[in-house]
């Protein structure tokens, strides 16, 4: 399974519809997609489930997923939360509840680094590409996403903020995965 996750410190420049439409394209020619929404605000996730206005994703969530594993101390399906969007591609939904969970996933966590990597591991073989659309922050499902990913895709705008929000992210992704990490891109959108 290949991972791409899709990441900019700065909101608004594309990173949700680059995520979605990645997955949407790779779907539509056959491929199995595994998308995962690590993002609080959950906007993929209520745009691939078609909610309306203040409509929240119903059933298990990622937060679920990571609560029962991270606090409890069990282990878990992660399929239990996913949900079946169409023949290719599968959603790993995001919820409101993760913002708050952030810090607390990153304290009780013996490799705060490893717990994505973790639970999607028994699906490698179920997909052949994992799109992780990333909240614009640096927190701990953002380090998750850097560690696991095979590319790491960084949407901006071409102005100063876009910019800032690069230069924030660029020195986390060397810093975890090395100074000779080259799988990275940078776009304008």
């Amino acid at each position: 399974m290949q991972t791409i996750s899709v990441m900019n410190a700065k909101g608004g420049v594309a990173k949700t519809t680059t995520s979605l439409c990645i997955a949407s394209y790779l779907a539509s020619q056959g491929k199995k997609v595994l998308f995962m929404d690590l993002d609080p605000q959950a906007n993929a996730s209520k745009t691939l489930l078609q909610l309306e206005l203040g409509e929240a994703v119903s059933g298990s969530t990622l937060y679920d997923v990571l609560y029962t594993v991270v606090i409890e101390k069990r282990k878990t399906t992660v399929s239990k939360a996913l949900k079946t969007i169409t023949a290719n591609l599968d959603l790993l939904p995001a919820h409101q509840n993760m913002e708050p969970f952030k810090d607390t996933m990153k304290s009780h966590s013996r490799r705060p680094l490893d717990v994505l990597k973790l639970l999607v591991k028994p699906l490698v073989a179920q997909y052949d590409f994992l799109i992780m659309d990333c909240p614009a922050d640096l927190s701990v499902y953002v380090e998750n996403a850097i560690e696991m990913s095979d590319l790491i895709l960084l949407p901006t705008t071409f102005d100063l903020y876009g910019l800032d929000g690069l230069a924030l992210v660029i020195p986390v992704i060397n810093e975890i995965r090395g100074d000779d990490f080259e799988d990275y891109r940078v776009f304008y959108t």
